[in-house]
C-alpha cells in the first residue's frame, strides 16, 4: 500500500483480498544430509557470471557429527584447483579459493561443536578491494571471523570459480561425489553473483540477541540461486527467478524436514552417545544386543526443565534380552554413567516406557 489509507479502507481491502501481505518469511524447510549415503546436490552448467570477482554465499547449517572433515560446498576446476567451504576434522571452518593451482584460504581458530544449534555462515568475496583482508570475509551468526590459524588472501582481481565453471559443483560433498560428505542439515542456501554483501542481508538479531533469518529481498545476478528445499519432489529447485536448479543425488523426499533455524528440533546427541550408532540426521539410533555396564543410550540435544512436551518414537526392531528398547525422561544424565548393569535403573529418578510395555516411574514398575 502507498499513500494514506483510512482504517475502513484497510479493512475493506483485506476483506477483498487486495491488501498487500508482507513478504514471505524465511524458508520453513531444511534438507537432511547423511554421510552414510553420500547425499549431495550438483550442477555443472552455468552462464557468464554477472561479475566473476564478486559473490556472496549464505547458508544455515546444523551439524550432527563432529571430528570429521565435511564439505558444505565444493567447486572443482581441475587438479590442485578446489574451491571449497567446509568443516575440518578439528571442527574449525576452512574456506579455500583456488586458481592456477594456487590456494588462498582462511582457517578459523574458533571451533564449531554445538550439535544443538543452527549456524549461519556467510562467505563474501570481492577481489577488487585494495585491502587484502577485505577481499574475502567470513561471518558466523552475524559476526565476522577475524582470528585464524592460517590465512592467505588472494591477489587483487582474482576471479572466482564457485558456481562458475563446467566441472563438478557440489553441495554437501567433495567434487568426486564420495569424499568428505556433510552430515547434518542445511537450510536457505543462497548464492549471489556480482555482489559482496554482509550478513544483514540474510539475518538479524532478535529481541533476545539471537541471530535469526530474514527473507532475502535483493537481486541474485546471472548465476545466483536460492535453495529453500520446499519441493519434496524436486529438492534441488532454485526459488529465485534464475531457475538454476540442482541435480539431487541420493536424497529423497524423506530428507526434507521442518527443522529449520526458527523452529529448531531436538535430535539425538552425538556428543553424549553411549555405545550406539546415529544416522539419518541423528534421528535413528542403532546399538548392539548387549547393553553392558552403562547401557546403550542416546540423549537429546535439547533438555527441558518445566512445561509439557511432546515427542514421537518408533522402535524399528529389537534383539537380545530385556529391556530391548526404552524411551523416557530422566532427571540426571549421570544416571546413565553410574555403572548400572541395567539401564532401566536409570529411571529411579524419571519415567521410562519399555518396548515390551513395562512402565518405569521413579523406581516403580507397572504395565
Amino acid at each position: 500500500a502507498s499513500g494514506v489509507w483510512s482504517l475502513e479502507e484497510q479493512y475493506q481491502a483485506q476483506l477483498a483480498g487486495n491488501w498487500p501481505s508482507a513478504p514471505a518469511p524465511f524458508s520453513t524447510n531444511s534438507l537432511r544430509f547423511d554421510d552414510g549415503s553420500s547425499d549431495n546436490l550438483s550442477r555443472n552448467t552455468w552462464g557468464t557470471p554477472t561479475n566473476n570477482k564478486k559473490f556472496t554465499m549464505s547458508v544455515w547449517v546444523k551439524r550432527t557429527t563432529l571430528g570429521a572433515t565435511q564439505q558444505i560446498v565444493n567447486s572443482y576446476v581441475g587438479s590442485g584447483n578446489d574451491n571449497q567451504l567446509k568443516f575440518k576434522n578439528t571442527d574449525a571452518i576452512e574456506l579455500t579459493v583456488s586458481t592456477s593451482s594456487t590456494e588462498y584460504f582462511l582457517k578459523t581458530n574458533r571451533l564449531f561443536r554445538d550439535v544443538s544449534a543452527w549456524y549461519h555462515i556467510v562467505f563474501a568475496f570481492d577481489s577488487t578491494q585494495g585491502t587484502d583482508s577485505n577481499r574475502y570475509k567470513l561471518y558466523v551468526n552475524g559476526t565476522q571471523e577475524t582470528s585464524f590459524s592460517a590465512v592467505s588472501y588472494p591477489p587483487q582481481d582474482t576471479t572466482y570459480q564457485f558456481f562458475n565453471n563446467s566441472n563438478a559443483n557440489r553441495i554437501g560433498i567433495a567434487h568426486g561425489g564420495s569424499a568428505e560428505p556433510f552430515d547434518g542439515y542445511m537450510s536457505e542456501f543462497i548464492f549471489i553473483d556480482g555482489q559482496q554483501l554482509d550478513p544483514t542481508s540474510f539475518g538479524v538479531s532478535d529481541a533476545n540477541g539471537v541471530w535469526t533469518p530474514i527473507k532475502y529481498t535483493g537481486t541474485f545476478g546471472t548465476n545466483g540461486f536460492q535453495l529453500q528445499f520446499g519441493n519434496a519432489a524436486a529438492l534441488g529447485t532454485d526459488s529465485s527467478i534464475n531457475e538454476n536448479n540442482f541435480t539431487v543425488n541420493n536424497l529423497t523426499s524423506i530428507d526434507q524436514t521442518t527443522d529449520y533455524p526458527v523452529n529448531n528440533f531436538a535430535t539425538l546427541n552425538s556428543v553424549f552417545n553411549l555405545s550406539g550408532t546415529l544416522s539419518e540426521g541423528n534421528l535413528k539410533y542403532a546399538t548392539s544386543t548387549s547393553y553392558g555396564s552403562q547401557g546403550n543410550t542416546a540423549t537429546p540435544t535439547l533438555g527441558v526443565s518445566e512445561g509439557k512436551w511432546y515427542a514421537e518414537f518408533k522402535c524399528g526392531g529389537t534383539t537380545g534380552t530385556f529391556p530391548n528398547g526404552m524411551v523416557g525422561v530422566y532427571y540426571n544424565p549421570g544416571d546413565f554413567q553410574d555403572g548400572e548393569t541395567n539401564p532401566a535403573q536409570s529411571y529411579d529418578e524419571g519415567f521410562g516406557y519399555a518396548e515390551n510395555g513395562v512402565i518405569y516411574n521413579n523406581g516403580s514398575t507397572s504395565t
